[in-house]
This record gives structure tokens, sequence and C-alpha cells, in this order.
């Protein structure tokens, strides 16, 4: 290549590079009509938050240890130290799973880049630069304020070292580690792409998503008493230690901050290599296959190409479910829609991760304290469907007030249907969606697990009624076809409806249980229970065809001016 052919590249290659970080956090945003800024700020803050307080809440540990022997520091320090190196290891996956569909090209990007004069390679090479940038600024940002935070408070025993070469080991080993942990997961992104197509690369960022949610959940609880353990790999170096990144980077921490150990030289120079050979391996099998991927994505279908055969599978119940024809074209078109978006599927999984966090939570706690029977209902096992069945309903009722092309709702809007068919609709898709598998996961683990037919009847028909009521209480107000309406409040009124749900999971999970443990044990209570949940859902459901009555859907947010859009001057 010529001289000026090369420079011609490189500044292609800057421009792309910066248009694709705005393209991973677009990617990554829960809607579209979010800043993307202001969003990337959002969710660093909240990522950032948990190790910062971690941090902060060891300010009274090492007030009291200041006297304690060096051995004893050096043990409560590592281990601490540990904690951060594990927790940036999970946000890497995390932040992987969320930009998973900006490291290749889709076909609108592709129909409008392969007409300009730029190679594939030039384009690939922004992006993966991009990737690996944004992983290193999200690294630096989620863990500097812990880093802060902990040197402050560690430095009070001379073995913990001094307070900045302290701050600089701390960003250096988490934020290698996260590095490292995001270049694996591009270069298992790359291969699985290359071999098996997008389909399923997508079906796996939906797992390693709702992996990692769970993950991060969890570490916090049960993170504490494993950490000992990995302490003692890092410390005396065995086999099984050369496998794990967290006694990579944890020795690499230690290395540099003190106190040092002969040990740690060889577990910390593993991780810099893993790392080094993972971004010099990402080069090749991104640039080498640049062509044959954007070819694939123009020989895509729009959408993705996916096939949704199991709403054909499940359209006879929709039908029943919903009511009226108009009804049945509301909840196929939820289904259809959730399905071929991987935005909002990514909202969905989400919520779901945190259900299958929080009953965890509740099923391990009570296996600690002995009082888990796996053969027998408990309140940990009666929770843990009601947790999931919660966390999943709310999750797709918030998919589904996001918008997914506000221009394409013209259908209903020439029919405009009415508020009561809207919400029948919907009603059906969450039944479908969010009822439907927590119930046939009930069946098959009670089975699984030993339980009677008698028992696994009974608790499969009180999360059936729990759900109904379920769905009633969470569509009261509804007034929204899915994926096809504007949202009537503000972006920042969504991030703090967590707060007001607290307050119901708690009672529709552990109350829920409690009743649900009292019917197993007496017929008449479980009679009455049954009676007593289906009048609750008949009287709100009254309430909310009353109100529905009333309402008209939203399809356009007030006072918007209407245009022709005949050209770019109303833009």
């Amino acid at each position: 290549m010529t001289a000026p052919a090369v420079l011609q590249e490189w500044r292609q290659f800057r421009i792309l590079a910066r248009d694709s970080v705005r393209k991973l956090l677009n990617s990554s945003m829960l809607a579209r009509d979010a800043d993307p800024m202001q969003f990337a700020l959002w969710a660093t803050t909240l990522v950032a938050t948990p190790p910062a307080l971690y941090a902060f809440g060891q300010l009274f540990k090492y007030s009291t240890l200041r006297s304690a022997p060096a051995q004893v520091i050096e043990q409560v320090i590592t281990a601490d130290r540990m904690f951060f190196v594990v927790y940036s290891l999970i946000a890497a996956a995390l932040l992987a799973s969320m930009t998973w569909d900006a490291l290749y090209p889709d076909r609108d990007e592709q129909e409008l880049i392969g007409a300009l004069p730029v190679r594939p390679r030039t384009a690939t090479a922004a992006r993966l630069c991009a990737a690996v940038g944004v992983a290193t600024g999200f690294a630096l940002a989620i863990n500097f304020p812990s880093a802060l935070v902990f040197a402050l408070v560690s430095v009070s025993h001379p073995v913990a070292g001094v307070l900045p070469v302290v701050l600089v080991a701390h960003l250096v080993a988490t934020t290698t580690g996260c590095v490292t942990a995001f270049a694996v997961l591009l270069a298992v992104r790359g291969v699985v792409a290359l071999v098996f197509g997008s389909a399923v690369t997508d079906r796996f960022a939906t797992v390693l998503q709702l992996v990692t949610i769970v993950a991060v959940v969890e570490v916090f609880f049960y993170l504490p008493s494993i950490l000992p353990r990995l302490v003692q790999l890092t410390m005396t170096g065995e086999g099984v230690a050369l496998w794990l990144p967290s006694t990579w980077f944890g020795a690499l921490y230690s290395g540099l901050a003190g106190p040092r150990h002969a040990v740690y030289l060889g577990e910390a120079v593993l991780g810099v290599i893993v790392l080094a050979g993972t971004l010099i391996a990402l080069v090749p099998l991104y640039l080498l296959p640049s062509r044959l991927m954007a070819r694939r994505a123009l020989e895509s279908q729009p959408g993705g190409g996916r096939r949704v055969w199991y709403t054909t599978v499940v359209r006879p119940t929709l039908s029943l479910m919903s009511g009226t024809a108009p009804g049945l074209s509301v909840a196929m078109f939820a289904l259809t829609s959730l399905v071929r978006s991987r935005r909002h599927m990514l909202v969905v999984v989400s919520y779901v991760g945190i259900g299958v966090a929080f009953a965890l939570v509740q099923v391990i706690a009570a296996g600690l304290r002995g009082g888990l029977q796996l053969e027998t209902p408990g309140r940990a096992l009666l929770a843990a469907p009601l947790a999931m069945m919660f966390f999943t309903v709310i999750g797709l009722r918030a998919a589904f007030r996001i918008p997914r092309e506000i221009e394409a709702n013209w259908p209903f809007r020439l029919y405009s249907p009415g508020v009561i068919e809207a919400a029948s609709g919907t009603h059906a898709a969450l039944c479908v969606a969010g009822i439907a598998p927590i119930l046939a996961l009930v069946l098959i683990g009670t089975q699984a697990a030993g339980w009677s037919v008698v028992a696994t009847a009974e608790v499969t028909v009180f999360n059936l009624l729990a759900g109904l009521f379920l769905l009633e209480c969470g569509l009261y107000g509804w007034s929204l076809i899915p994926f096809a309406c504007v949202r009537p409040e503000g972006h920042e009124a969504m991030q703090t409806r967590w707060l007001a749900a607290s307050g119901p999971c708690i009672f529709f999970v552990f109350g829920g249980a409690s009743l649900q443990l009292a019917g197993l044990r007496s017929a008449r209570f479980a009679a009455a229970l049954c009676v007593a949940v289906l009048a609750l859902t008949v009287v709100v459901r009254s309430a909310r065809r009353a109100r529905a009555r009333r309402e008209a859907i939203p399809f356009e947010p007030a006072g918007r001016l209407e245009l022709l859009n005949l050209s770019e001057a109303g833009q």
C-alpha cells in the first residue's frame, strides 16, 4: 500500500472507532429514546456502587486490626483484594453480554459501509479497538471509587503498604482483570460467530447475561465464605490456582502493593501473559474473516431471520385467553416483537436474572441453616418460583412499555383497538411468556425432587392463582399496546420504579410462600386460600376493566406536532 492509502485508511479507522464507541453505548441501552451518555454514566455509577460500599464497610474492621499480627493482616487484606478482583471479572462479563451485538456489523450498517470505499478489515479493527477501549474505561470508572476508599482504609496497618502504591496496584489489578475477562469473551464471541453464526451467538449472549446478573447478586452473599479458600490458593500456589483468573490478578495486586511472596510473581506473570496473548489473538481472529462476516451480514434476513415457530404453537392458547381477534393480534405482536428484539430481551433477562438470584439466595441460605429438604415442601422452595414469577412478569411489563419502532404502529392506529382489548392481549402474552414457563418448572422440579403427586398439584394450583392475581395487579391502569406506544412517564421515572415494587415483592414472595405452606398442611385452609385469591383476582379485574373504559391508548405524546415528514425541515 502507498503512503496516501495508508493515511486514508488511518483516517477512516479513527472516524469509525469513534462511531463504534457510540454504537457500543447504544447497543447496551435499554431504550432507544435514552441519551447514550446519560445511560452510560448512570449504568457505570450503578455498577461502581457495590465495590465502593464494600470498601467503605471495611473501615471499622481495619481500625480494629491496627495492632493485629502481620500474618492476620495479610490474610484479611488479601481476601478483600480478591473480592475486588472477582467483582471486576463479573462486571466484565456483564459488559460483554450487553455490548454483544455491536462487535460485528449488522445488515443495516453493512449496507451503508459496504457502499463506501472502506475495507471490511478497517471497520472491524475500529470496532475491536473501540470495544477494548470501552472495556478499559469501564474498568477504571467502576474501580476508581473503591480503589480510593480502600486505599485510605487499608493503609492503617504498615503491612498493607503505602497509599499511592496501593491505589495504583488496585487500579492495575482490577483493570487488567476486567480487560482480560472481556478480551477472552471477545475471543469466544469471534469463534462462535465464525463457526455457528449469529443466531447461536445471540443465544450465548442471553445465557451469559443471565449468569452474570445472578453472579453479581450472589457474590455479595456467598463470596466472603469462598474468599479464604481463594486466598489460600493464591498464597500457596497450588496447581488449581493456575486455572483461576482471580488468583492471577489477586497475586498481581499483592505483588505490586505488598506484602510480596515469590509465588506471586509466577501467578501475576501468567495473568499478564494471558491478557497479552488474548489481545494479540483477537487481531487475526477478527480481521482475517472480516470480509466473510460482512458478507454474512448482508445475506442475513431483516430482523435476524429468527423464526418464531412457538408463537404458532401457542396461538390457540392466546386466542382462547385474549377472547377477541384484536386481543389476539396484540398478544401475537407482543411475543413476536419480543423474540426478535435483543434490546428488549436484554430487559427481560435482566429481571429474570434478579429473580433467579433472589430465589437462589433463599434456597442456599436455607441449606446452610440445615433447614432445606428437597424431598418435602419448605418455605424457601415455595418462595423460589414466586420470586421468579414476580420478576419475570414485571420484567416483561417493563419491556412492553419500551417502544421498538414507534413509526411501525400504524396498523394499530388504523384499527385503534380499545384499552380493554389491548390489556387482554397483554394479559395473554404475559401468561404465556411469564407464568406458563414458571408453572412448567414447578411441575418438573417438584417431581424430580420426589414430591408427591398431590403436593405437586396443590403447589401448581397455588402458583397459577398467584400468577393470575399478580397479572391483574400488574395490569391495573395498563393502557398501552406492547412495543407500539410511547411511555407516559419519563426515563427518570423508569429508573426509580423498582423502589415502589420492593414492598409488593416481599409480600408476594414471602407472604405467598407462608400461605402455601399453611395450605399444604390443611386442606380446609387450602380451599379457603384458593377462594380468597380468586375473589381478590375478580375484584381487581373488575376494577381494572372499569378504569380501562375511561382511558385511551396514547399512541403519540401529548402536545406532539404532527408532521408529514416529507423533508428534514421538521427533524
